[in-house]
């Protein structure tokens, strides 16, 4: 992904936004003073209600948005799903290394099925 084209952070968020308005999903909504709380000491919150369906739904997003635009786009898109973490160890580059989409997405399943610890996982 070398050659992958550089976007503005302004294009960086209509096509992440654009993505995931086509696929009739909205974007995380604001955390409350609680959930802030639990995400500050690194923890990972699947939203009450999350099916495995709907993870596969946003992960097929950020593979298709990963494939067509590159990293980049693909870390902002899911970021605005819930998919991935704020800023710190896990980058763009770093996410989408080869296989990390799988383990992202196996991780969040494992999540929802209480297999997991909430603690964001390292590289």
């Amino acid at each position: 992904m070398d050659n992958e084209k550089k976007y503005t952070e302004e294009e960086m968020k209509a096509i992440a936004n654009e993505e995931i308005r086509k696929a009739g999903l909205k974007a995380n909504r604001e955390l409350n003073l609680d959930e802030m709380e639990k995400v500050s000491g690194g923890d990972f919150i699947i939203p009450e209600g999350t099916t495995h369906a709907d993870i596969d739904e946003k992960w097929d997003i950020i593979q298709t948005t990963l494939d067509f635009y590159g990293s980049d786009v693909a870390y902002l898109t899911a970021q605005k799903l819930g998919c991935a973490p704020g800023q710190g160890e896990n980058t763009a580059a770093s996410m989408f290394e080869s296989g990390r989409v799988d383990k992202f997405r196996g991780y969040m399943h494992d999540l929802l099925n209480g297999t997991a610890s909430p603690f964001v996982p390292k590289n």
